[in-house]
């Protein structure tokens, strides 16, 4: 599966947003790092432009978050190694 990703914003040292294209959908995601009372905080927001059939949008976006959620923790494992 071919997989288009574009830069689309980029704020050092505190914003990232990519466009990500693929088969399934429109994939608008923002990354945005802040400092807080513990190191800094990380966040991400998605918006899904899907081209699947009403039913299966609904799978995706189920399935969309459950994957979001071992990735942060991926993520959190690997910065606190």
């Amino acid at each position: 599966m071919k997989i288009a990703i574009e830069t689309v914003a980029f704020e050092r040292p505190r914003t990232m947003g990519l466009r990500q294209e693929d088969p399934d959908g429109v994939f608008d995601v923002t990354y945005t790092l802040e400092p807080s009372a513990g190191g800094t905080s990380f966040a991400q927001a998605s918006q899904i432009d899907w081209k699947l059939p009403r039913l299966l949008q609904l799978v995706g976006n189920r399935m969309v978050p459950r994957h979001l959620d071992e990735q942060m923790r991926a993520l959190k494992e690997l910065l606190e190694r």
